[in-house]
């Protein structure tokens, strides 16, 4: 996100009203400015969160995003992301929560982006907050790095993964489901 150009939100801005961003990569704030100007500029009445705003470490790596258009039926959208994440945790820029409002029903976005190496995954997910009300619906994007099934790769990549167990924990204690594995579910 460092060297991106107005044109890329656009884009993104003309075919979704809910975009998700990982490995925005941001290596100084000025870069992170540029990135919400750039967003403004395509749709002033837009909204932008970004997990370098929890975390100012511009290193030019991880980092993640959310971006709602004018059109996005969520509303008011707050980040809750420091309610959730402590420093020095492995979600600090890799994760970003946001609460809003869909049809007067209280939803969660959760944005993350999880570790590449697989010795790191377990503590991430073992990380993702999990005290939400009962009655909470959420949505999830994002990277998880991990396979979840054997579906979900070809014959050759490896299907065991520390990160597994801790990121089904996770979506068991969320009631989260895959909609595209429940609409193909032999694909």
């Amino acid at each position: 996100m460092n060297h991106l150009h107005r044109s890329l939100f656009s884009t993104l801005a003309s075919k979704f009203s809910l975009i998700a961003l990982q490995e925005t990569k941001f290596t100084s704030h000025a870069n992170l400015l540029k990135a919400n100007h750039h967003w403004h500029t395509t749709d002033a009445y837009g909204t932008a969160f970004w997990s370098h705003t929890h975390s100012p470490t511009y290193d030019g790596h991880n980092g993640v995003g959310l971006l709602l258009t004018n059109a996005c039926p969520i509303d008011d959208p707050v980040d809750i992301t420091s309610d959730h994440v402590v420093q020095d945790s492995p979600l600090q820029n890799r994760y970003l929560v946001v609460q809003g409002t869909l049809e007067d029903v209280c939803i969660y976005i959760h944005v993350l982006y999880a570790p590449a190496q697989p010795q790191d995954r377990p503590a991430f997910y073992q990380a993702l907050p999990r005290a939400f009300p009962d009655n909470a619906k959420h949505i999830v994007c994002g990277d998880f790095n991990t396979v979840l099934g054997p579906l979900d790769t070809d014959a050759t990549a490896s299907t065991s993964d520390a990160g597994r167990a801790p990121l089904m924990d996770w979506q068991i204690a969320l009631h989260l489901v895959d909609p595209w594995r429940i609409q193909h579910p032999t694909a």
